[in-house]
């Protein structure tokens, strides 16, 4: 049965069954009635998941991007009350590209030995 009508079900899409007499049909409609609802529920399952995942991300990424904001700004806030307090300061590079320094030279940075 299934050697003769395999290609034909495959190409409309049929279910064969296989069962011996009528009595097999209900079972066989209540295990595909189960698995269309259980598809059903946990797909919508799924997606109220994605969305409540989504929330939260979004909300990561927010509270991400605010925190880089606030922080930007409180170095900003730092940096002018710092040039504020000291009359103005200069940039200092690190050594590795800082020029050789003279002894006694006005810009030169002390180092702290470690």
């Amino acid at each position: 049965m299934i050697a003769a009508h395999d290609e034909s079900a495959k190409r409309t899409g049929a279910s064969i069954l296989i069962a011996c007499g009528y009595d097999a049909i209900p079972a066989e409609l209540g295990v595909w009635l189960c698995q269309k609802i259980a598809r059903e529920e946990l797909n919508a399952a799924f997606e109220v998941q994605r969305a409540e995942w989504e929330a939260i991300r979004a909300e990561i990424l927010q509270a991400s991007l605010d925190t880089d904001t606030n922080m930007r700004g409180l170095m900003a806030s730092f940096l002018a009350k710092l040039g504020e307090v000291t009359g103005g300061f200069a940039h200092h590079p690190p050594a590795s590209d800082a020029a050789p320094a003279t002894a006694g030279a006005a810009d030169a940075m002390p180092r702290r030995s470690r």
